[in-house]
């Protein structure tokens, strides 16, 4: 579950045998509660959470699909001062 491509999909919810209901949202509920899709880029493919965000936007439209980060191994190198 937490290597699922979206933050908000890192989410189970259960039953115990003392009919407690358990929780587990590594990453919390807000996203849910206000319908925002963010990425998990640590565990996740890229190709594989903008495929999913962009069914899901055309089923619930009303979601916020956050962008995939850019992260400093997409910059150009920077240029050593000296």
């Amino acid at each position: 579950m937490d290597s699922f491509a979206a933050t908000t999909c890192c989410l189970g919810i259960r039953l115990d045998g003392d009919d407690h209901w358990r929780v587990y949202a590594p990453h919390g509920l807000a996203d849910v509660f206000n319908l925002v899709v963010r990425p998990n880029p640590v565990l996740a493919p890229r190709n594989v959470y903008e495929a999913k965000a962009q069914r899901w936007q055309e089923q619930w439209p009303e979601l916020t699909v956050l962008p995939w980060p850019e992260t400093d191994e997409q910059q150009p190198p920077s240029t050593p001062t000296g």
